[in-house]
């Protein structure tokens, strides 16, 4: 006999994030994580609300292969389309459409089902609200409070959030390990006034820790939104004092460097200063353009990793930037030989408009001493070129003896299975790297890898040989038009 579904609860997200870092959704009493068998799900795009070679259609596309870009894990959805205009859960497709029957509150909602015994997904559907006038367009992905106003959305960032649920993340702190450095959350730097089109830190830590991957690769990121005490990237980075700023004055810029690879390697950050007329007309391509300033990062640890930076930019006092309105924008760069998997999250514009005003020939504000940016041929920045540098990236090993020259948070790989002993869970162990519930067994090896009080299956009688028991989820992701709303 086929199970009813049953409603456990719902949740809803305003401009008022919840102050809880996110886990996974946990089954089977706490003992396991929701996930796609596999790391495996098809997600069938409605040709009504997402016509092929359409806006929504491309946005929603570029939103789910945000989730399927993350390195080192091995979630993978496929894309295909259907003509159908209602959810109708238990049909086994996994849907995205638009629908008339939500709350006004309510942006969207993705709906469950799973298997209870075995902790795995067997369905989910996203229905998003007609009653918005939702937006495609991706150079400036901040609304305002006349956004608000006349209801109208972020599809990619609300899309990237509600695939995040889709996916296994939560909103709530669940009671499974934390599987890296920073705590996984569900997408929330993607709805309200916090506009992040791409999984960040956190949430690609716990997609890695739910599907675990072997894939190795270069992925870096820049956001305007950092994490609070609690692990959660929501926080807008702090704003300059005044959006108006003479010639050969200084501004101090905050952001947030993210190093979303397996591959670790030193970077510059760029600044641009556009004027906001061309950066509209023409967006941006750092090859037009001359940066005022630059910025040498290393990266500080070994998952996946977050800097909040700052730097202090002079503006131009010369006839290439005459007075009016510029956008700001920082573009990262790998200084290395590795391909960038993801070349699209390299830069981003800040939020607000600057003005340029007149100033003073006398009255200059000193340049930031400026670090000269690293290149392929002088990796960690020192003055040698690699040839001629016995210690490439800086970490105090010789090249000869280091498994990993370009890595300064690797040196030793003991077992040679291409993991460095500093983020290998079994350092002795060829076969294992990860141990994701943290049980002492490797996951390859372990049939539950997300819960610590199995291992093996038994016999029959296991848990993995439970009844076919279906449950449906609601996760609401709403907006309450307030007044409290911070425009960045």
């Amino acid at each position: 006999m086929t199970a009813r579904p049953l409603l456990l609860g719902a949740c809803l997200l305003s401009l008022a994030w919840s102050t809880q870092a996110s886990q996974y959704y946990s089954c089977n009493g706490d003992q396991g994580a929701l996930h796609w068998p596999d790391g495996l799900a098809t997600i069938s795009l409605a040709d009504l609300s997402f016509p092929p070679g359409s806006g929504y259609r491309n946005t929603a596309i570029a939103a789910i292969e945000s989730w399927n870009q993350i390195i080192g894990s091995n979630l993978n959805y496929t894309i295909t389309s259907d003509n159908f205009t209602d959810s109708s859960l238990g049909d086994g497709i996994n849907k995205i459409y638009f629908s008339s029957d939500l709350d006004d509150d309510t942006l969207g909602i993705t709906q469950f089902e799973y298997y209870q015994s075995r902790c795995e997904l067997s369905e989910a559907d996203i229905s998003l609200n007609t009653n918005y006038q939702w937006l495609t367009e991706n150079k400036n992905p901040a609304l305002t409070q006349q956004d608000i106003n006349a209801r109208r959305h972020n599809l990619q960032s609300v899309l990237v959030h509600e695939i995040g649920h889709m996916s296994g993340l939560d909103h709530e702190t669940g009671n499974l390990p934390v599987p890296s450095n920073l705590r996984p959350s569900a997408p929330g730097p993607s709805v309200g006034h916090n506009y992040q089109r791409i999984p960040v830190a956190d949430e690609v830590a716990g997609i890695r820790g739910l599907y675990p991957g072997n894939d190795k690769g270069l992925d870096l990121a820049v956001s305007l939104y950092r994490s609070s005490s609690d692990g959660r990237f929501n926080v807008p980075v702090a704003r300059p004092s005044s959006m108006q700023i003479r010639q050969g004055k200084s501004i101090e810029i905050n952001y947030v460097y993210l190093d979303l690879g397996s591959i670790k390697t030193n970077a510059t950050a760029a600044f641009y200063l556009l004027d906001s007329l061309d950066y509209r007309n023409n967006g941006f391509n750092p090859a037009r353009y001359q940066a005022i300033a630059r910025q040498f990062i290393t990266p500080s640890h070994n998952d996946a990793e977050s800097q909040l930076l700052q730097k202090r930019l002079v503006m131009p006092f010369n006839d290439d930037f005459p007075l009016g309105d510029y956008q700001i924008i920082i573009d990262i760069q790998a200084n290395s030989d590795d391909q960038d998997q993801n070349p699209d999250n390299n830069y981003t514009p800040f939020h607000y408009t600057l003005t340029l005003l007149a100033g003073n020939a006398d009255d200059i504000d000193p340049p930031e001493d400026e670090v000269p940016p690293a290149t392929g041929d002088d990796f960690d920045n020192d003055g040698l070129v690699n040839s001629e540098d016995s210690d490439d990236d800086n970490d105090g090993y010789d090249d000869t003896a280091d498994a990993f020259p370009l890595n300064p948070l690797e040196w030793l790989d003991s077992d040679s299975d291409g993991v460095g002993d500093n983020s290998d869970a079994f350092p002795q162990d060829p076969n294992e790297s990860k141990d994701s519930d943290n049980d002492g067994i490797g996951d390859n090896q372990d049939a539950f890898p997300f819960d610590a009080s199995q291992s093996t299956v038994s016999d029959d009688s296991g848990a993995a040989a439970n009844p076919l028991s279906l449950l449906v989820l609601l996760i609401y992701l709403g907006i309450r038009r307030r007044t409290r709303y911070e425009r960045t």
